[in-house]
This record gives structure tokens, C-alpha cells and sequence, in this order.
């Protein structure tokens, strides 16, 4: 490459002049894409992160009959204990039991005035080893004809919508972020090929007088890579707002399933800088192929 460093930024510098609002309009365009497939890929990590921590949690909740004696109770007390596959329980009483129904109806005094102690039924909160939902459905059955039992209650369909939702969302977000770095691979491609056109003459004469094709072909490179690298870098502080909006809604009135629904601060940086590298590779794959197929190599 016979080219001196001063030479290059000047080339660089004169490029970036001619061709400024092409520049700043693919960075913006790379900017959107990027910070688009990088929210994506936040949603995913959030989903993904409130999903375990709720699996965490699953339970399924046995209710014995009011009336249940203490064999019964005592049977199923035997069961969950010798069950390998039950991680933990806990056993909730009439009276607890009497306590959550008070508190879960507090604004409605005729519900609350027209049930006793004595009509609640006790139960078993349990938290399975696995909580796949087929596994956690299996052993809700094997409780639901137990002597004394009144209701198992199990969240499995909870658990498949989620598990649905999750792969649901991961395949949309693969689809959009393809079409968008498709989209952006074009622009930047098409950006260079335009830059190229509009120095067309410069170039030939650049030609004429001795300059390599590699002369004439890194300032662009570098332009290319450039618009990618700062286009990638600015979705730096989106993607941390998007995830404290993400915070915000899982926090809301009615949504306590997706409480904490909030990626790691370090899950953003790592996107954030799979982002800057993409968008980096996007501008330098985009400008090569663009400069292979204007110049004689």
C-alpha cells in the first residue's frame, strides 16, 4: 500500500465534506437499526430473566377439604416428603389461609364478613425440583385423588404461555433484526456506491496519475466502518432507557408475574457492544463490496 497516513484522513476528511448528510443519514439509519435489533435483544434477556426467576417459584398448591382429619393430612404430608422430585413445601393452615382470603378481598367487607376460619381449607404450597410445566403437571395429578384432597391447583397453563411467549418473541426479534441488518448493509453499500459516483472524476484522475486501487479504496473502508462503529456505539444509552422502561412496566398494577422484568446491567453492555462490532463489520462488508464492484481489481 503506497499511501502516507496524512494522505488517508485527508482523503477521509474531504469525503466526509462532500458527502456529510449521506453520512450523518446512513448513521442514523444504522443508529435505528441497530438500537431496534439491540431493544430486541434486551426484551429477550428481560423475558427471559423474569421468566426464571418466576420458574424459581413455581408451585403447585394442594387443598385438603376443611373437614380433612389429620391422617389425611398426615398421608399427604408422607407423600411430599418422600418424593424426590419436590424440591420444598410449606403447609398454610385455616387460619393463615383465613388471613390471605381477608387481605385478597380487604376492599369487598361481604365477602370477607360471609366466610370463618372454619370454611377455609388448609393447604400445601409446594415448589417442584423442575419447574417444566409437563413435569409439574404430572405431579398435580398424582395428588388430585389423595384421600382428603379437595383441589390442586397447579400453574401450568402460566407456565406454557410463558415458555410459548418467550420462543415466540426470540423468533420475531431473529426475523426483524435479519430484515434490519439486511436493510442497513444496503444503505451503507448504497451510501459508498453514491459517494463513489459523485467523485467518479476525482477518482479516474487519482487513476491516471499512479494511485493504487487500495489508495483509493481505504478512505472509503474506513468512511464505511465508521458510520457503523458510531452508529452501533450510540445505542448505548437507548438500550439502557429502553430496559428502565421494561423496569418500569413489569412494576405496574397487575403484572407482579413479570416483576423485575429488567435485563442485567452487564447483559446491556455485552449487546450494546455486539452492536458496535456489528454495525462496525456492517459498514466495512458493505463498503468493500461496494468499492470491488466499482474499481478494476
Amino acid at each position: 500500500m503506497n499511501f502516507r497516513i496524512g494522505n488517508l484522513f485527508r482523503e477521509l476528511s474531504y469525503s466526509l465534506r462532500r458527502s456529510f448528510s449521506l453520512f450523518v443519514g446512513t448513521l442514523l439509519t444504522i443508529l435505528i437499526s441497530m438500537t431496534v435489533l439491540g431493544a430486541g435483544l434486551v426484551l429477550s434477556a428481560a423475558v427471559e430473566t423474569a421468566t426464571d426467576r418466576w420458574k424459581d417459584g413455581v408451585e403447585f398448591i394442594v387443598f385438603l377439604n376443611p373437614d380433612a382429619s389429620e391422617a389425611e393430612k398426615s398421608s399427604v404430608t408422607n407423600k411430599l416428603n418422600s418424593s424426590p422430585e419436590i424440591d420444598r413445601f410449606t403447609f398454610v393452615d385455616k387460619e393463615a389461609a383465613f388471613v390471605e382470603f381477608q387481605s385478597m378481598f380487604r376492599d369487598s367487607d361481604q365477602i370477607r364478613e360471609s366466610v370463618a376460619v372454619a370454611d377455609m381449607p388448609p393447604s400445601f404450597r409446594i415448589v417442584p425440583e423442575s419447574p417444566e410445566s409437563d413435569v409439574v403437571e404430572t405431579l398435580a395429578d398424582g395428588f388430585r385423588d389423595d384421600p382428603g384432597v379437595f383441589e390442586v391447583v397447579a400453574a401450568v397453563d402460566t407456565i406454557k404461555d410463558i415458555e410459548t411467549g418467550s420462543t415466540r418473541i426470540n423468533r420475531i426479534f431473529l426475523i426483524v433484526g435479519m430484515a434490519l441488518l439486511v436493510s442497513a448493509l444496503l444503505l451503507v453499500y448504497n451510501t459508498i456506491r453514491t459517494t463513489i459516483f459523485a467523485r467518479r472524476r476525482e477518482v479516474e484522475v487519482m487513476r491516471l496519475v499512479g494511485a493504487s486501487n487500495w489508495y483509493i479504496r481505504v478512505p472509503f473502508m474506513i468512511e464505511g466502518t465508521l458510520q457503523g462503529l458510531l452508529g452501533g456505539a450510540l445505542t448505548l444509552p437507548i438500550l439502557q432507557l429502553w430496559n428502565n422502561v421494561l423496569s418500569d412496566i413489569g412494576s405496574g398494577d397487575g403484572l407482579a408475574l413479570l416483576a423485575d422484568l429488567r435485563a442485567p446491567d452487564q447483559t446491556v453492555i455485552m449487546i450494546w457492544l455486539a452492536m458496535t462490532a456489528l454495525g462496525a463489520v456492517i459498514g466495512m462488508v458493505a463498503s468493500v463490496v461496494a468499492l470491488s464492484r466499482f474499481l478494476d481489481v
